[in-house]
């Protein structure tokens, strides 16, 4: 999910539920000051409720935002381990031989 996604959702949601009504809304259920509830906010529960719904991209997104993104492996990397496997096969082998 890229920034202007997040922009474009934000605003079709505040176009349906006023800003002020939606603040009022979340201030009162974390107990926050109106005035702290910021748009920033506002997305981060967006994003969090679709991911809690099942959206995989809202997962992803929260993932890699807080720096859990998965490392992509390298065929290199994957290569070596598997040379010592076959090593250690043939080792095997011609012991029991």
């Amino acid at each position: 999910m890229n920034k202007k996604k997040l922009e474009k959702e934000l605003k079709t949601f505040l176009k349906k539920h006023p800003r002020e009504k939606v603040v009022k809304y979340y201030a009162e259920k974390t107990g926050l000051k109106e005035e702290d509830i910021t748009n920033e906010f506002l997305l981060c529960i967006g994003i969090l409720n679709k991911a809690l719904k099942g959206d995989i991209s809202a997962f992803c997104f929260i993932r890699d935002t807080i720096g859990e993104k998965p490392k992509k492996e390298t065929s290199k990397e994957l290569k070596a381990p598997l040379i010592e496997v076959k090593r250690a096969n043939l080792w095997a082998k011609e012991k029991e031989n």
